[in-house]
């Protein structure tokens, strides 16, 4: 168990490490392509249109609403799919495991566009029907993984801690989560970065977010408009994709 136990301490410790270059290019590229982009804009003479939909901070304020959009969908998926992927690994409710995972692929079985026509058709428009089409988006990547990862621990780390009197419960939060947390923060992360593409989609029925700048370049035939609404929702999917890559190097528990 010993053996075990530390081979995999190294292979999680592997996990972790990050090179230099992995913690540089990212955001480099970040700031070199959104420095030229800005600068494009800002020294381009634009019409009272393009005016209108990339002039006065509309960007700023576009790529927080799709941020707050990607926020709450990918923390309510994160709520929904974790405690779900705990319980469908657990002996008794073994069961349901091809339930949920047949509801939770549902979300992404159909195209973006269908699928947001459905919500559209069932709940209408705004800001909550497109946090519901995004979180049955995010919680495929994050219900498999956690069951994956759990299900990845080794069964005789989990017969000794039974062997040296924990509880059930007690294995649960101290063996089986963090040997897991790596698998679960990948799904994590997945889901997140899929929810900032995929948020862009919510403009079709009055979400919000950077979509909408794409939308009004496409259908005001604006190349500067599309462009820019699109590099931005890139580079944020860069960003949040870093941002993650940091947060799982810097939180995930050291194995022992």
């Amino acid at each position: 168990m010993t053996a075990r136990a530390q081979a995999a301490g190294r292979r999680h410790r592997q996990h972790r490490q990050m090179s230099p270059a992995r913690w540089i290019v990212a955001p480099l590229l970040v700031l070199v392509v959104g420095a030229i982009l800005f600068a494009m804009v800002g020294t381009a003479t634009l019409d009272s249109i393009e005016e209108r939909s990339i002039g006065e901070g509309r960007i700023w304020s576009k790529a927080v609403e799709h941020l707050v959009l990607m926020g709450i969908s990918s923390a309510v998926a994160l709520a929904l799919a974790v405690p779900a992927g705990i319980l469908v690994t657990r002996p008794r409710f073994r069961f349901l495991k091809p339930l949920l995972l047949g509801i939770a692929n549902l979300g992404q079985a159909m195209p973006s566009l269908a699928f947001l026509a459905l919500v559209f058709l069932l709940v209408g428009i705004g800001f909550l029907p497109a946090i519901l089409a995004l979180v049955a988006y995010a919680i495929l990547p994050i219900l498999r993984n956690t069951i994956a990862g759990i299900e990845s621990v080794d069964p005789a780390i989990k017969e000794a801690a039974l062997g040296m009197g924990l509880s059930k419960w007690q294995i649960l939060l101290r063996m089986e989560l963090p040997l897991a947390f790596p698998v679960m923060f990948a799904g994590i992360r997945t889901a997140t970065v899929i929810n900032v593409g995929t948020a862009a989609l919510a403009t079709f029925i009055a979400g919000g977010g950077l979509g909408d700048i794409i939308r009004e370049g496409m259908a005001l035939n604006r190349s500067i408009v599309f462009y820019t609404g699109g590099i931005t929702t890139a580079l944020l999917a860069i960003t949040i994709d870093w941002i993650g890559e940091i947060v799982e190097a810097r939180v995930s528990p050291p194995t022992r």
